[in-house]
């Protein structure tokens, strides 16, 4: 998973995926990365404490503008 300064979560396929790389939308960057596997669930956290999960295979793909 990848996630953008300006908060947006993507999965890139793969296990050398160099995400301060990649490109991103104009005034967006990487903020930063973590390795899974495509079955498991992605966890977030909020401001609040409160947790999310949302299964990683639902996650956008990182191809594209991020």
């Amino acid at each position: 998973m990848i996630v953008s300064e300006q908060g947006w979560v993507r999965a890139a396929k793969g296990h050398e995926v160099d995400a301060s790389s990649l490109q991103y939308k104009a005034g967006d960057s990487f903020r930063a990365a973590a390795m899974g596997k495509s079955n498991q669930l992605a966890v977030f956290l909020d401001s609040t404490g409160r947790a999310y999960t949302l299964p990683a295979h639902q996650l956008p793909s990182a191809r594209g503008h991020r």
